[in-house]
């Protein structure tokens, strides 16, 4: 999983003025709706929000811990329900594409396969909500519950929950590694001969692993991990060092595409598919 803050190109301030920007238009909409309405659904949530002494702004801008409470200790009615999944569509459609460009994201923060970049003002991206719309609507515009995803993430994971969101503080970078398994009896460079494993170092990463049936997924890129193998044993130390002359502008992070294909950083994992996996695997051959 790639955490959104790893990435140090995301501006903390546009990303400051981006939830304060959703947050009024939030707040505005609801507002227009009750002045359009004596009856809209939205005087019954307020009721309830002030009995636990909510407030619009501590909903929107709530984190997933804060999140976590809220979800446990309020509950709408089926109207005041689907009042809040139509605001989350009317605000989606109109902010999927600031979101994803805030977070300069162009991959798949759950799996790390595919690619969710914008062309021409169209996203690639769906959005998960990290504590589900339809069990807890009161959280469906909740900013940080709102995870830009790829197509088969978003509708695999569908209802379940999983243990870490791509917001939290947390280096999900060490809780799971890619490694391979080798059949010693085939042939070194088919297919057929590899099994792709990923190790849990921690046993909160499990879920996640399982609900986006990341184990079954990665065994579709055996090919890439044969072209690493292949990379791995022609390009030993001394021919490195031969290449690495040719290009001696070049930074390491560069050098490291060049030869590998990919990017191998955690704080550059979001711009290319199977960067964490690229990492993973050219480690442990390098050891």
């Amino acid at each position: 999983m790639i955490r959104f803050f790893d990435n140090l190109s995301i501006s903390k301030n546009d990303l400051e003025q981006l939830i304060n920007e959703w947050t009024g238009e939030v707040k505005s909409k609801i507002a227009a709706d009750k002045s359009k309405n004596s009856h809209s659904p939205f005087y019954g949530i307020e009721g309830k929000m002030a009995k636990q002494q909510l407030t619009w702004d501590i909903i929107i801008k709530a984190d997933i811990s804060k999140m976590e409470t809220i979800k446990t200790t309020f509950q709408l009615d089926d109207c005041e329900k689907e009042k809040m999944k139509n605001l989350y569509t009317i605000m989606i459609s109109k902010y999927s594409i600031k979101i994803i460009s805030t977070l300069k994201l162009s991959v798949c923060p759950y799996c790390n396969r595919n690619f969710i970049n914008i062309a021409e003002q169209y996203s690639g991206a769906q959005f998960d909500h990290f504590f589900c719309k339809s069990k807890y609507p009161i959280l469906s515009v909740s900013f940080y519950n709102l995870i830009p995803s790829c197509y088969f993430c978003n509708h695999t994971k569908g209802e379940q929950e999983i243990s870490f969101s791509p917001y939290e503080d947390v280096n999900t970078d060490n809780l799971l590694t890619f490694s391979y398994q080798f059949n010693d009896s085939g042939d070194e460079f088919s297919d057929d001969n590899y099994e792709i494993i990923i190790k849990e170092k921690d046993m909160r990463i499990k879920k996640n692993i399982q609900v986006f049936k990341l184990v079954e997924n990665y065994q579709l890129h055996k090919d890439l991990l044969i072209e690493i193998k292949r990379k791995a044993q022609y390009y030993n130390k001394n021919r490195l060092n031969d290449i690495r002359k040719l290009f001696g502008n070049l930074s390491d992070c560069d050098f490291d595409r060049l030869i590998w294909g990919n990017y191998l950083s955690k704080e550059e994992y979001y711009k290319r598919p199977l960067s964490k996996f690229t990492h993973d695997i050219v480690e442990s051959m390098q050891k």
